[in-house]
């Protein structure tokens, strides 16, 4: 986990030219340059809320920047955020518009290196899916397990069959002794 840290410091780094570039169409205007450097600082200010483990906030600040000035790599970092709360759902969805699949444009690209990281984020969040899916999965077994020990001890050992068994034994007593007092009673008389 730490050295996705550094590889997210490195990414927030390459992104600082990013977004200063110009887009496509040419130079940007006053108004664009400013909306670029609230989302870089609103983006640094996600990174220092990630770093402190706080996904929720971290992931408030991204989409602010996200929405003040679109871009992959907000994005990339909001699929990390979204890991961390295990909302692999989100997190996929935040891929999806990082690689550009979705109606949203971009102003600023992934680079090589951010696609790959990009890729092992995928596999990551696939893998820590299926983690949580047999953790749930098991957590129900014992679950199950523990309501059925619970149920068999209710009853005793022999379930319900020993309270009927006992109920046999306690009348069979009762009649042994009734048999016993009218035979002694028959021996004296």
């Amino acid at each position: 986990m730490r050295s996705n840290v550094y590889i997210m410091i490195l990414c927030v780094l390459m992104s600082v030219p990013a977004l200063a570039q110009e887009p496509q169409g040419g130079a940007m205007t006053p108004e664009e340059e400013a909306r670029a450097m609230e989302a870089f600082t609103l983006m640094k200010e996600g990174f220092g809320a990630f770093e402190a483990r706080d996904y929720g906030q971290a992931i408030v600040k991204w989409r602010e920047s996200f929405e003040a000035y679109p871009t992959a790599i907000v994005q990339l970092n909001m699929a990390r955020a979204y890991m961390g709360l295990e909302d692999f759902e989100a997190a996929r969805q935040a891929i999806e518009v990082a690689r550009g699949q979705t109606d949203v444009t971009l102003h600023v690209p992934l680079t090589r290196l951010e696609l790959i990281e990009l890729n092992e984020l995928e596999l990551e969040i696939t893998k820590r899916e299926k983690e949580a899916r047999a953790r749930l999965e098991t957590k129900a077994l014992e679950d199950k397990k523990k309501a059925c020990m619970a149920k068999a001890t209710r009853f005793g050992p022999l379930g319900k069959a020993g309270v009927g068994v006992g109920a046999a034994g306690l009348a069979s007593l009762g009649g042994t002794i009734v048999f016993a007092t009218r035979a002694r009673r028959e021996l004296s008389a």
